[in-house]
């Protein structure tokens, strides 16, 4: 009879023929008060134990049957869900509103549905793919936090997300790239509740479909399939306290399925206050002077933006897809104070101070248009158009007083810097997948994109209540490059191989216009063939090696290109340089792993022309510049042991990271030499406790220590980093709290030798220790509910045979 039962309620489920009604009405909790979304109701007719009737109850454990008279009399409800016991109510021939019905908890049922699912990290022929669908490190998460649980990657809200002996990965959501980044992406991950993520695929090797500019592999949130329609989201909201200074961060998610169409929107805001002190030293041994540099001011910025996702289901084989991205920033500092103390042969000679009021604003408008016609398995096509404008506007005005004791407070100079830039980008890329039988696949396809950077500088001192360029310092470049790229590939899968073969052909043309100094003009006109290939070997469920090789080219950011100088005191400037080479990049990578737990890696990084910031004095003055330049050839090995594994019955996971890099580089630059070279440690442990079950605590450990870093020019000294934040779910609710930067470490100091005529030393502490409070709230239809529901189904069948 169960079984009868059983199949009568199954069918009407598949069917959706529960309709919905205002008379017969109640609501589903447990005895902790708690509503017990999709419980299952039948409606069993008692003289012949006939099934009549089902519904499912919604996010709020609400249910809602027929109109009483359209039910014969004598009817009982047959109310079940996972982990309860089951319960019958009988309804009268007047029944309407059954009010609140109580389930009591069955003890070995609900020992069943504890999330026992452990993480599971796997390999597949192209990419790790790590499960994390319902296990316990989702649970009341986001999805930046369980990034940080991911195996391969390093997480941190300073320097987002890196892949371990890598760089900084591509981020797609459901295989389209996310057109978001920097503090955007990160607010948009901290808002998406990680009880979507299905799993996270982790991509070493990118083949010749991706930019040559990218080699920082990719990574590819896979979500779970919503198959319940309405809205669900989350609201959050974050304050930290560092020593006395506040910062609040508050953001909003929302999905919302309906039919065929998807909709995913995110807004956030973030206010970030972070007091910073920095110490400078720099030592001219020739002339046998110095200066002191002392500054301390209050970082101040407030950021904004919000996303729109609307994806259009056309059928089970095409979608078109848009999104929209805006984001805006304000960056007010506290007026700057920077004192200069200055020495000659050991002895004091001067003093100044510069007060520096500076204002900066800056916004950025994103969109793509993607069209994916999934023709049949391993055969699709898929077509992107993007744009993006982007705009930067910095205003500082500085005043230098000198204290000498003759000239105590005489005004030195007075002067204000205006540096203004906009970026328009246009894209557009074609691809197409197709199997050629045999194991063998072909991906070929297309990609142009061209940008407009249009700089300007203002540099004027100040005349009367006017400020004027004397001497000619202000100036205005354009930028423009276009990129066309054609790309082939070929795979190969048979028993335990996989190989890929590849190449992709770039055109890339530059030109630059300096108006203020045409001699400083430039074009350029390079063709650049790229080579990639990989092979991977699986003998067995516990082994599996790769080894790949991919080429590529680094340009420099756009600003870098600007031939501007920024004046950061008197005596020290940074300027751009428009004549920047694109450094041409190589890597070859090697993984074994082993029992899907080990991971034993080595990356090894060769580049060409490279180039980075370097300090250098001013011929025949006590001033330093600092520029960007290329310098000659580097390497990079990077050595990397990382062990993953749920232990002590999930009670502990664990992702930690052991290795180091060895980095050499050699060339010269304005006829100083440069060779530097030295091996740099590195650790990492991200650990997260289930503190209890029952209660649904769990506690965050993380640590990472940088050794000292060999730069081409710098020494930067070890650093450490640590914090431990503390979670609690209770009902729709998420609260954190956290004490970050445990150890009061987390400073940047380095120091630069370029020889006999000049030395500096840099030390900025910031990122102080502090306290961070957070508290999550969810509301709507829910993913993870609608396993639930999946799950309720199975335990009905079982209990009514």
């Amino acid at each position: 009879m169960k079984r009868i039962l059983l199949l009568g309620l199954f069918i009407c489920n598949l069917l959706g023929l529960e309709t919905i009604a205002q008379n017969i009405t109640g609501s589903i909790i447990n005895k902790q008060n708690e509503k017990l979304p999709y419980t299952a109701i039948a409606v069993i007719e008692r003289q012949n134990n006939k099934l009549i009737d089902s519904a499912i109850c919604d996010s709020l454990g609400v249910f809602r049957l027929k109109s009483r008279s359209e039910y014969p009399d004598g009817i009982v409800l047959y109310i079940t869900n996972v982990g309860y016991k089951e319960k019958y109510v009988e309804v009268g021939t007047q029944a309407q509103n059954l009010g609140t019905i109580i389930l009591d908890e069955d003890p070995v049922l609900l020992s069943e549905v504890v999330v026992t699912a452990k993480p599971q990290l796997t390999r597949e022929a192209d990419r790790y793919s790590f499960k994390v669908a319902n296990t316990s490190i989702v649970k009341g998460n986001n999805t930046w936090g369980v990034l940080k649980l991911t195996p391969f990657l390093q997480v941190n809200d300073h320097a987002g997300i890196t892949l371990v002996g890598k760089g900084n990965p591509i981020v797609y959501i459901n295989g389209r790239k996310s057109k978001l980044n920097g503090e955007t992406l990160q607010q948009y991950l901290k808002s998406m509740p990680a009880e979507n993520i299905d799993k996270i695929e982790i991509m070493t090797t990118l083949n010749s479909s991706f930019r040559a500019d990218v080699s920082g592999g990719a990574i590819n949130i896979v979500l779970r399939k919503n198959e319940n329609e309405g809205a669900k989201g989350t609201l959050s909201l974050t304050d930290q306290q560092m020593k006395d200074k506040n910062s609040q961060t508050g953001n909003a998610f929302l999905n919302y399925k309906k039919n065929k169409v998807d909709l995913t929107a995110n807004v956030y805001a973030q206010h970030y206050v972070l007091p910073q002190e920095s110490d400078i030293t720099y030592n001219y041994p020739t002339s046998k002077a110095s200066t002191l540099s002392h500054s301390e001011y209050d970082y101040n910025k407030l950021t904004y933006g919000g996303m729109v996702n609307l994806d259009y289901h056309i059928n089970d084989k095409q979608i078109i897809g848009v999104v929209v991205n805006a984001s805006g920033n304000t960056y007010n500092p506290s007026l700057m104070d920077n004192t200069n103390r200055y020495f000659t042969n050991g002895q004091p000679d001067s003093l100044s101070q510069t007060r520096k009021d500076v204002h900066t604003t800056g916004y950025q408008v994103s969109s793509n248009v993607n069209y994916r016609y999934d023709i049949k398995q391993g055969k699709y096509l898929n077509i992107d158009f993007d744009f993006l404008k982007y705009g930067n506007y910095n205003r500082q005005n500085n005043i230098t007083h000198s204290e000498k004791p003759e000239m105590p407070h005489t005004l030195l100079l007075d002067y204000r810097q205006r540096q203004n830039i906009n970026i328009t980008n246009w894209a557009g890329k074609i691809d197409f997948k197709t199997p050629l039988g045999n194991g063998y696949s072909m991906n070929i396809g297309s990609e142009v994109y061209t940008t407009r950077s249009d700089a300007n500088s203002f540099f004027g001192h100040k005349e009367g209540e006017q400020y004027v360029d004397k001497y000619g310092q202000s100036n205005h470049f354009i930028y423009d490059e276009t990129v066309a790229a054609g790309f082939l590939s070929f795979s190969k899968s048979f028993s335990k191989w996989a190989l890929m073969l590849g190449a992709r052909l770039e055109y890339t043309h530059g030109k630059g216009d300096v108006k203020n100094n045409p001699e400083q003009n430039f074009n350029r006109n390079d063709w650049d063939v790229f080579p990639s290939a990989s092979i991977s070997y699986m003998p067995n469920e516990k082994h599996s090696f790769s080894l790949s090789l991919q080429s590529g080219v680094r340009r420099p950011e756009f600003a870098l290109l600007n031939p501007f100088r920024n004046y950061t005191s008197e005596t020290s400037y940074s300027e751009n340089n428009p004549f920047l080479k694109y450094m041409r990049t190589y890597n070859i990578d090697f993984y074994y792993t082993l029992n899907y737990k080990y991971v034993f890696a080595v990356n090894h990084f060769i580049s060409r022309n490279s180039w980075t910031m370097f300090h250098l004095p001013v011929e025949g003055t006590n001033t330093v510049r600092s520029l960007f330049d290329n310098y000659g050839n580097s390497r990079i090995t990077t050595f990397n042991f990382m062990w993953n594994e749920s232990l002590f019955n999930n009670y502990l996971y664990v992702n930690y990271a052991l290795g180091g890099y060895y980095s050499y580089n050699k060339g010269q630059i304005e006829n100083q030499p440069v060779r530097r070279y030295g091996f740099t440690p590195v650790l990492q442990f991200m650990n997260f406790v289930t503190l209890s079950k029952k209660y649904k605590w769990s506690l965050d450990i993380y640590y990472n220590m940088m050794g000292r870093e060999h730069m081409p020019q710098t020494l930067k000294k070890t650093n450490h980093y640590m914090y431990a934040s503390i979670r609690k779910n209770l009902k729709q609710w998420t609260f954190t709290a956290g004490v970050y930067n445990i150890f009061n470490s987390y400073n940047e100091e380095y120091s630069v030798n370029t020889g006999a005529d000049y030395n500096y030393a840099f030390t900025m502490k910031n990122n102080p220790r502090n306290v961070q409070v957070g508290v999550t709230y969810n509301f709507g239809n829910q993913k993870v509910k609608g396993s639930r529901n999946k799950r309720t189904n199975n335990e009905i069948k079982r209990r009514l045979q």
